[in-house]
């Protein structure tokens, strides 16, 4: 029943977002038609070389509007298919973490419902599949750290492989890992470097060889797309950063401060998980400028220590119905206030 709750309740806020807030026809829409367009070998205005470094976000632009007849009518698709799949993984990271269904509920809550993923995911634009593969990438990072299985590393580095083919967001996910690898005391150093070697073979190879014909097809690298493009310097000010920090948890901030300040009884393995995803998150704060779009790699998790914390203060049903609504409801009416 709870499950069937926390889903009408994300039903209901992407329908009044979808119904209220109207699509905002980003720069980002055209470079991917256009990009779509010229891998379908269409004559097209303008080649955008940091689009085809992603490849997977035009080829399957191209294949669903195959199917549905426009590229519109494709990213209104993808860009659906992207923010339900979300669900059962942000559940699932939520569970696994505190071992516990309910937490698993409210943590998903917390990152379905929040600002950015309400905005940006449910856009004309590809993030939510973007966000998809990070998901799955930081849960089964998640599972490994907490199960010990290294079986989940390969799966983590597949989805991270094939999320960097779609959207540079996963690279937090592989900061994160090399650095759990590391921290992991039941492997002795060498084989834990030996292993990351094997795990980044499985990374490095299908990117450099795509970066090769890349640059000898199209003469473009990564160089090119992080270092020479314009970024809007006037945005970065302590106003922007501290609005999209802000937006990414908004009064959930103040449970994430109450997780921090009672760690002791989180428990040391799930805080240093945290921390390393924290900090591979954080990473986000060297792209273009300061945007909750961006910045939403942090939102997962923040969200682990966040819901610890609200778990801890909110603990009769009415505290906890009372901050979920309080804690979610901001979000939403953000989101409704600046359409």
């Amino acid at each position: 029943m709870k499950k069937i709750i926390a889903l009408v309740f994300v039903a209901l806020a992407a329908f009044l977002k979808l119904r209220f807030v109207p699509f905002q026809i980003s720069a980002d829409y055209y470079t991917y038609l256009q990009t779509a367009d010229l891998f379908a070998g269409l004559p097209v205005e303008q080649m955008y070389g940091f689009r085809i470094l992603k490849p997977l976000t035009s080829y399957g632009l191209l294949w669903v509007s195959s199917l549905t007849g426009s590229y519109e009518s494709a990213f209104w698709w993808i860009m659906m298919v992207g923010f339900v799949a979300c669900l059962p993984v942000a559940y699932s990271i939520g569970k696994h973490f505190f071992g516990k269904e309910k937490s698993g509920i409210v943590y998903m809550l917390w990152i379905m419902l929040s600002y950015p993923m309400l905005k940006y995911g449910l856009e004309m634009a590809t993030d939510s599949v973007a966000w998809l593969f990070y998901f799955l990438s930081t849960l089964f990072l998640v599972l490994y750290w907490i199960q010990k299985k290294e079986s989940a590393l390969w799966i983590a580095m597949v989805w991270i492989t094939l999320g960097f083919f779609w959207k540079e967001y996963v690279v937090v996910s592989l900061i994160a890992l090399h650095v759990l690898v590391l921290l992991d005391r039941k492997r002795p150093l060498i084989d834990s470097i030996v292993l990351l070697a094997k795990l980044d073979a499985l990374f490095v190879i299908p990117h450099a060889v795509w970066q090769v014909y890349v640059f000898q097809t199209y003469g473009y690298t990564y160089f090119d797309w992080y270092f020479v493009q314009d970024r809007p310097y006037r945005e970065w000010t302590p106003y922007h950063y501290g609005k999209s920090l802000f937006a990414l948890l908004m009064l959930g901030w103040a449970f994430v401060f109450v997780g921090l300040k009672q760690w002791k009884q989180f428990g040391y393995e799930k805080l240093l998980l945290a921390a390393v995803l924290v900090f591979a998150a954080s990473f986000c704060f060297i792209w273009g400028w300061p945007s909750s779009r961006l910045f939403f790699v942090l939102t997962p998790p923040l969200a682990l220590v966040g819901v610890y914390g609200f778990e801890r203060i909110c603990k009769k049903d009415w505290q906890y119905w009372f901050g979920l609504i309080v804690v979610l409801g901001g979000h939403l009416a953000w989101l409704l206030m600046n359409r």
